[in-house]
């Protein structure tokens, strides 16, 4: 059984296997332990795919900056609107066939309920962004934790409000400002019954070239990418301009443009 319990941790902490080579995963370690019971190892390998599988979903309380790297996928997501530049996005990813996933704040859906209903009609997924975007490594340093865990729950509830207000749909997803993410967030996650996200890569509202930009963009195209953008706030002249180019490149490398959801399936 010591043997078993080897291989299961090899197993375990190798990553997650693609499901084609699972059989014969299953072959080339029964053959190394000589297959005294092979019923038993089997249902342990089993096992272990499954609490895998329970790791990378997006399940409440979860939290994922990057999404399955087995999947040559990439996830397009959009962070502090809907605002001035969220319908030109959409035209421009209606253009290329492209769903993505929109992190909305409360205050900006107030303003344009019409638009945040805009983008799920269109199919894409909306996730909460809390109301108003507050940097809470900051507020926790200036008014203490258990303000700051009241302060999350009451941005988190009233942004989730207005987005079922204005689209009838509450979201499952959540991305803090700023990327906050503490250990007690998981509890807020599965208060709420949302699966926390960040990013793996991001940089479109910082004062560099588009040049620069696109060249950091480009090298992030990878299996599991989670792309951050943003499609609130003024001047995403950049943003609108390094999509196209982005888009393209990923489809020529075949690789596939999906939604926060798919990316972290198993």
């Amino acid at each position: 059984m010591g043997r078993v319990v080897k291989i299961f941790f090899e197993l375990f902490f190798s990553g997650h296997s693609p499901i084609r080579l699972f059989l014969t995963r299953i072959t080339q370690l029964i053959v190394r332990i000589e297959a005294k019971n092979p019923i038993q190892l089997f249902g342990l390998i089993l096992f272990t795919f499954f609490i895998q599988s329970k790791l990378l979903a997006c399940s409440p309380g979860s939290f994922h900056a990057d999404g399955n790297k087995n999947k040559k996928a990439i996830a397009l997501t959009f962070d502090d609107g809907p605002g001035e530049w969220t319908l030109k996005i959409l035209d421009l990813l209606d253009h290329y066939q492209v769903k993505a996933t929109f992190f909305m704040n409360g205050d900006q859906v107030e303003l344009r309920p019409e638009l945040a209903k805009e983008v799920l009609k269109r199919g894409h997924e909306i996730g909460d962004h809390t109301y108003s975007h507050i940097n809470f490594y900051t507020y926790e340093r200036k008014f203490g934790l258990e303000k700051t865990k009241l302060k999350v729950k009451e941005e988190i509830q009233k942004s989730r409000d207005l987005i079922v207000q204005a689209t009838g749909k509450s979201p499952e997803i959540c991305r803090m400002p700023h990327g906050y993410h503490r250990s007690w967030m998981k509890e807020i996650g599965k208060e709420f019954k949302l699966c926390l996200v960040n990013w793996t890569f991001g940089k479109d509202w910082l004062k560099i070239s588009e040049d620069r930009l696109l060249k950091e963009y480009l090298q992030n195209i990878k299996p599991g990418a989670i792309l951050l953008f943003h499609d609130g706030g003024r001047h995403r002249e950049k943003t609108l301009n390094l999509l196209p180019l982005i888009i393209e490149e990923a489809k020529k490398r075949n690789f596939s443009i999906v939604t926060i959801h798919q990316i972290l399936e198993p």
